[in-house]
């Protein structure tokens, strides 16, 4: 059963083994929400730049290890650029474009 109050998922990126984001650009509105989902075998830590501040857009911080198999999702309130990177792995990097 459909939760009526999640926000609906508009974007996916997937986290590959190789170390990237996939796509490495996703674009979408104000109020979407973007959920990451790690298919490679390290631990990822989604977090917005700078590193290791993540000051750029602070609650966009999964401020927690993603193991793999897991998802984080995030919904965004804010227009912007946002550029992103793994904390663990900080030259994997990423940016949401928010409308």
């Amino acid at each position: 059963e459909i939760d009526a109050n999640l926000p609906a998922v508009k974007a996916n990126v997937k986290v590959s083994a190789g170390a990237t984001f996939a796509p490495a650009t996703t674009k979408v509105k104000v109020g979407d929400t973007v959920t990451w989902t790690n298919d490679g075998s390290g631990k990822v830590w989604v977090a917005s730049d700078p590193h290791p501040s993540h000051t750029n857009y602070p609650e966009f911080d999964q401020r927690a290890a993603m193991d793999a198999g897991a998802n984080y999702s995030f919904t965004f309130t804010k227009k912007g650029t946002w550029t992103y990177h793994n904390h663990f792995n900080s030259s994997m990097r990423g940016t949401v474009i928010v409308e």
